[in-house]
């Protein structure tokens, strides 16, 4: 599903500041503080929109937006990526009644689908439970980050193991195609994954608190992404451009707040914060 957002106030921020670029603390802030409602926050109407959607959905905490900690940037020391999901899920081969050109064929079908999208983020669930040996299958590679890349896609997220080191740290570096993943295992997809659905509604592991199972954080085709070294935040479609302003508008009062901080004496540091009221 294709989804326009406009960002291009982030993009500039990020271009801007390549040093100290928005980060996906940012765009969490603004969801927490709808959901908290603190008094010392700015709260207007785009809060309340937030508000109101997310506990419409039953999403009573902010930090149930966060995909899990386990899936981590791997392929750059820095930089963010943001866009829309494009959603992909990949089941275990074993049993299947597909032959290898029809895999491939399902292959060709979903990078027509992506070179239709305008510009998105690849999130690729591996189906497989832990016992099965498609767990450690790599969802992705060198040749499916390049061909993705020069489709227009920005990158890709999943909750499985990648391969092709290399060419993944190049593609990096280059073009800032960022790969987050649990990490590199050699082990090719080929014979044991194979294309279930695409452009679907799909879960993937979210934060685990206490004894309670790891959560499930709904994405949905179309839903708005930030990736970096601090986490992975799942924005819904339907709050994504209030969260986009508001999160610029965080940028710039952060920056002035740590530019201030900076500038004084130690004896006017705690009033300074105690002034303006962000942390």
């Amino acid at each position: 599903m294709q989804v326009s957002y406009n960002f291009d106030s982030v993009l500039k921020l990020m271009e801007q500041n390549p040093n100290d670029p928005p980060y996906s603390a940012l765009f969490y802030d603004p969801v927490d503080i709808a959901i908290q409602k603190p008094n010392n926050e700015k709260y207007d109407q785009r809060h309340e929109r937030i508000r109101s959607y997310l506990f419409s959905k039953n999403i009573f905490f902010a930090r149930d937006l966060f995909l899990s900690t386990e899936i981590s940037l791997l392929n750059s020391p820095n930089g963010i990526t943001i866009n829309s999901a494009f959603t992909v899920e990949l089941t275990p081969i074993e049993n299947s009644i597909k032959t290898g050109q029809d895999q491939l064929d399902d292959i060709f079908e979903l990078f027509e689908t992506v070179k239709a999208t305008d510009g998105c983020l690849m999130v690729v669930k591996n189906c497989s439970s832990r016992n099965d040996p498609s767990y450690f299958a790599a969802t992705w590679g060198g040749i499916m980050s390049n061909s993705t890349y020069q489709l227009g896609c920005s990158g890709v997220i999943t909750n499985g193991f990648v391969r092709d080191q290399f060419q993944m740290e190049s593609i990096g570096n280059d073009f800032n195609y960022l790969v987050f993943a649990q990490g590199n295992c050699a082990l090719d997809a080929r014979g044991h994954l194979q294309i279930k659905s695409y452009d679907q509604p799909i879960t993937m592991p979210g934060l685990p608190w206490g004894d309670e199972k790891v959560s499930e954080v709904q994405i949905n085709p179309g839903d708005f992404l930030v990736a970096d070294k601090d986490g992975i935040i799942v924005i819904p479609q339907q709050i994504a451009q209030d969260v986009i302003e508001l999160s610029v508008e965080r940028y710039n009062a952060e920056s002035y707040i740590v530019k201030g901080i900076r500038s004084q004496d130690k004896e006017k540091v705690i009033p300074f914060i105690k002034e303006h009221g962000i942390l």
